[in-house]
């Protein structure tokens, strides 16, 4: 092969690899879940585990109907995840309720027959 063939067949192959990388710029290559799907939690997660870090916010969102405003929060250790409670209710789809992730921890938060777990990393 002459150094002119070698050169050529270099060009070719960067070129390919060019395109190749343009083609798969618009895409995902590994499906990521949306973000509605990781940070908002519904009647249908009941008994799932979820895993945030340090300063990660979600939102449970609950038929009002079938579950009443109150959820009880116990932690490992205390106070891992937080209830926010001033964030205006127009903010909020009608049932939801927004908690934070505030330390490391372990965290099971419940409203009724409803249950989840939290794991906070950081």
């Amino acid at each position: 092969m002459t150094k002119t063939n070698k050169i050529t067949l270099s060009v070719i192959v960067a070129v390919l690899f060019f395109i190749t990388l343009i083609a798969l710029a618009g895409t995902d290559v590994l499906p990521t879940p949306a973000i509605t799907d990781r940070y908002q939690v519904k009647a249908e997660d009941n008994n799932k585990t979820f895993e945030y870090n340090t300063m990660s916010r979600f939102t449970i969102l609950l038929e009002p109907t079938d579950y009443g405003p109150d959820y009880e929060i116990k932690c490992n250790p205390e106070g891992a995840v937080k209830l926010i409670s001033n964030t205006p209710s127009a903010d909020l789809p009608e049932g939801g309720t927004r908690f934070e992730a505030v330390n490391e921890g372990k965290c099971t938060i419940a409203n009724g027959d409803f249950s989840i777990k939290i794991v906070i990393v950081k």
